[in-house]
């Protein structure tokens, strides 16, 4: 429910495409180098981990701006593991805010490239 709301509202900002799992994303990553990474903290394969430090350790992959939408409870427990071109949202929001941070980190991500 919560990712087809974000992925309706995000279309109108550019295409947006869905992975099933952490290597998904990763491989959709390579494939066509999105702008942004919007990953859920606990998606399946590894989440966090596999997506954020994949595609630091890639050159190709490497200046993709990852959001990590997170429960509270999730970010309590590991805020401090987010670094510091990792941002942690919480899935309790509302869209239009959302729409509007991941908004100003995509045309961030852009410039810097």
């Amino acid at each position: 429910m919560v990712l087809g709301m974000l992925q309706q509202a995000l279309s109108a900002l550019g295409e947006v495409t869905v992975a099933t799992d952490a290597a998904d994303a990763l491989l959709k990553a390579v494939d066509d180098l999105p702008d942004v990474m919007i990953c859920d903290y606990r998606m399946p394969g590894h989440g966090r981990e596999a997506v954020a430090g994949e595609t630091e350790k890639q050159a190709a992959t490497a200046g993709i701006a990852v959001i990590l939408m997170a429960s509270k409870a999730d970010i309590s427990e590991t805020i401090v593991d987010a670094g510091p071109d990792r941002r942690l949202s919480g899935k309790a929001f509302l869209l239009k805010d959302a729409t509007h941070k991941i908004k100003r980190v995509v045309t961030g991500s852009r410039w810097r490239n």
